[in-house]
């Protein structure tokens, strides 16, 4: 069992310990004496977009003109200018400004965006001194104990958890030890439990909050336009005989009556429910005490968050609880708890690693643990930040960002086996998959779809980000593609890619045939491509085939190519694309030559996904000598993976990770003490890690990008990507390890072990869909591979110490060396 721990006080939600099943997720922290569990849900948005102060979205042939003909100049996020300006002449300065200043309304109004559903807290006694909290997560049952002691008092201990279905937190309490002669003073006992959902705030209160606390002022342009209204008020409601609060929020294309959650509570023991008079004050108060003339020791307190998007709406999730519990409520969450375990069980028996470097152990199950309980294949995927770790209000909106931000998330979550929670990419990016349809044709006279810089998981039928310098960006299409065509070569799942996968794929390809244009040089160009978030720079050469357009356009390209061969439809499309990815542009600004790369290596990098690779244009210099950082007190030469800098934490470290991995500028016992001290520094009490340097940004939530950092760590011990499997391809001497049942391409599950002499002794292969093997010899001499009947498989030579054999779906191969 792998155990997340921590005796110091947890004093804000996003450093707390997760509880969820992937929809509905719980985050626990402490005040002075109380203990909070933050309740989350993924599909609980303010869906409200205002375009009213937005100028008329940008056409693609506008901003063609403006950086090819007039030579706009945009003013920059860092600046208090509000126009652009144009170096040539221009037929519109008044359209120029407007294009050159950005999304108005995307600044102008702190949503759309999720919001938090609201919390669970219980009072313990304040009359008693020395209190000390442990929490102790187990992560293998999904199983949160929390046990509340002081110096000379009783023990209260609260088991915590989240099953499967329903949405429900269920509190196990009970207490120890309890002296009522001494302890007994005050209301009700020596504790209860509230349940609150909390006014909206207004956006110029919560402004100067931030301020005050985070020295930030990201929402000032909300608080300027003087238009940002908070939700309604939450309000008290019954149903079945049960008092719930519930919050409410406006008409949307999705939910025409409007979306609404509750959180109906459920106890044990005759606790005596009071609804709280707030007195004026828009917050909804729930209390529960025990009879003060029969005070129990032990009892159960659930609270379900059902909502409108449940079957037949929110007072028919309300029945069905009711009905399953049936009145007794120990004996449901006793069920519940079964059903909870169970569910944690079968997620880690998919995979698992043991590791002599236990901050790489660690780290890899509290990352999975927060993917398990915050992400499942057939709900909506969370946005930038986890929902029970949300703020009212969040950066970027925490909305989905489509330049790494909401991508990052799910990176190795194949590799780690967890298709499921690979899954969840895609419920979310359907809808913006369909807006993409809308926009491409509107906004770019193209067929398939466009995927935008920004998007929510939700029906838009205005683009939510119209204007300005990045409204354009075409990059994004292609990168999507590629994580719907991962999906498939990890699983080799036909009928997935047939309903799923090709659609979105195919749009994709579609829209670069109609946006990238054939050149007299009989190239094909991407003019104007933006890459990363730039500005207008007046200079047309700035937007010629950047290397992140063109990188993931012929990646793009590539895998429709292959899907459709592999579907055996759309011949006529595959002959285009072909003739595309012949003659498409070279990466603008790339100096393979200079960076040392081979025509092999530069196949290398343009068969690998391009965010890992040549995406952003920053491409390792494979001759590049390390620096020299601070590693525990002295200065050792490491590779810098590029960790600090505005933004900072975890967010930063997969990518450029990734892209040493796979260039094999990673050198293993050279960098992965940085790996793992950035690891160390970064993680929270929860078990994942911080995503954004709270020194630098303040308290703005548990951003996911962090959860990416598994991808490097399992790189190091198994990769896939160039046709063949490796094991052991970047892992440092003098740490043993082993992993179990790792995803491959081709549907291939891995077990290895190394020891700390760096010497394999164990590799075996299983078989899922019976794809022919590849693997890099690990070992000096010759490799032999024997079913599992000991019957020694015939074995092929196939150059750069790759071997290959056929196998036989369901079928383990066990592979040594002679």
């Amino acid at each position: 069992m792998h155990v997340i721990e921590t005796t110091d006080p947890v004093l804000h939600y996003e450093d707390g310990m997760i509880l969820g099943n992937g929809d509905l997720t719980v985050s626990v922290y402490q005040r002075s004496d109380q203990i909070v569990w933050r309740f989350g849900k993924c599909d609980v948005w303010d869906r409200r977009l205002d375009n009213s102060d937005s100028p008329e979205p940008a056409h693609f042939s506008e901003i063609r003109r403006g950086i090819a003909e007039e030579g706009w100049v945009s003013n920059s996020y860092e600046s208090d200018a509000d126009s652009g300006r144009a170096d040539k002449p221009c037929q519109d300065p008044e359209r120029m400004n407007e294009l050159c200043q950005g999304a108005p309304v995307y600044a102008g109004r702190p949503y759309p965006c999720p919001k938090p559903v609201g919390e669970l807290y219980v009072r313990i006694p304040p009359d008693l001194y020395g209190l000390k909290v442990k929490q102790r997560l187990v992560v293998e049952e999904g199983t949160l104990v929390i046990e509340c002691t002081w110096n000379d008092g009783p023990v209260i201990r609260f088991t915590c958890f989240v099953p499967p279905k329903p949405n429900v937190l269920v509190v196990n309490w009970e207490i120890l030890d309890w002296n009522p002669e001494t302890n007994m003073e005050g209301l009700g006992g020596p504790m209860w439990f509230g349940l609150h959902r909390w006014e909206d705030p207004k956006i110029d209160a919560f402004c100067t909050q931030e301020r005050i606390t985070n020295g930030y002022f990201y929402y000032r342009d909300s608080v300027r336009t003087g238009k940002a209204t908070p939700l309604d008020a939450p309000e008290m409601k019954n149903h079945a005989g049960i008092d719930f609060i519930e919050q409410s929020f406006a008409p949307d294309l999705e939910f025409p009556e409007g979306f609404r959650y509750g959180m109906v509570p459920f106890t044990t023991n005759d606790f005596v429910a009071e609804v709280v008079p707030t007195y004026g004050v828009g917050d909804k108060l729930m209390q529960f005490f025990q009879p003060l003339d029969n005070p129990q020791r032990r009892g159960v307190i659930a609270i379900a968050v059902p909502a409108t998007s449940d079957e037949g709406g929110l007072e028919a999730e309300i029945d069905r609880i009711v009905a399953d519990i049936d009145g007794d409520l120990a004996r449901a969450a006793h069920r519940w708890e079964a059903a909870s375990i169970a569910a944690a069980q079968e997620f880690w028996s998919r995979s698992s690693i043991k590791c002599d470097d236990k901050v790489m152990e660690d780290s890899w199950y509290g990352v999975l643990h927060t993917v398990r309980v915050a992400f499942r294949g057939d709900k909506r995927a969370p946005g930038l930040a986890l929902p029970s770790a949300l703020g009212d209000y969040g950066l970027w909106h925490n909305d989905y960002h489509m330049n790494y931000n909401y991508q990052q998330p799910f990176w190795g979550r194949f590799t780690a086996n967890q298709i499921d929670a690979g899954d969840s990419f895609y419920p979310g990016m359907q809808f913006m998959v369909e807006t993409g349809r809308i926009l491409a044709k509107k906004f770019f006279d193209a067929r398939g779809t466009y995927i935008h810089l920004v998007g929510y998981p939700f029906t838009l039928e205005d683009d939510p980000y119209p204007t300005g310098s990045i409204c354009r960006m075409t990059y994004m299409s292609g990168w999507v593609a590629g994580e719907y065509w991962r999906r498939y070569r990890y699983t080799l799942d036909d009928a997935w890619l047939t309903d799923v996968g090709y659609p979105v794929i195919r749009d994709c390809a579609l829209f670069y045939l109609d946006t990238l244009e054939k050149w007299d040089d009989g190239k094909w160009h991407a003019f104007p491509s933006t890459q990363g978030e730039s500005f207008f720079t007046g200079n047309p050469k700035d937007y010629l085939d950047r290397p992140q357009v063109i990188a993931h356009t012929r990646y793009c390209l590539r895998a429709a190519i292959e899907a459709s061969e592999i579907l055996g439809v759309d011949e006529d499309l595959r002959a285009e694309w072909q003739e595309m990815v012949d003659n498409l542009a070279d990466e603008a600004g790339v100096d393979f030559e200079a960076l040392g790369y081979t025509e092999k290596d530069i196949e290398r990098v343009r068969k690998s996904f391009p965010e890992f690779m040549i995406g952003g244009g920053h491409l390792p210099n494979l001759e590049k000598e390390a620096g020299k950082m601070p590693i525990e007190g002295d200065p050792v030469e490491v590779l810098d993976i590029g960790t600090g800098g505005w933004v900072g934490g975890a967010t930063s470290l997969p990518r450029p990770l990734m892209r040493h991995l796979r260039n094999r500028t990673f050198i293993a016992d050279r960098d992965w003490r940085n790996f793992r001290r950035v690891l160390k520094h970064w993680q929270v009490p929860g078990g994942f890690h911080r995503g954004i340097n709270a020194g630098q940004m303040g308290r703005i939530g548990a951003y996911c990008e962090a959860f990416g950092v598994i991808a490097p760590m399992q790189e190091m011990m198994l990769q896939s990507w160039e046709g063949h499997i490796a094991v052991w391809p970047a892992w440092p001497n003098k740490i043993g390890c082993r992993f179990t049942t790792l995803r491959a391409e081709d549907a291939f599950l891995i077990t290895s072990t190394i020891t700390d002499q760096h010497e394999i002794t164990e590799l075996a292969i299983h078989s899922e869909k019976g794809a022919r093997c590849r693997v890099l010899n690990p070992w000096e001499t010759d490799l032999v591979v024997v079913d599992a009947d000991s019957n020694r498989v015939t074995t092929s030579d196939e150059g750069d110490g790759v071997v290959g054999f056929d196998t036989v779906a369901g079928e383990t191969y066990f592979l040594t060396h002679a």
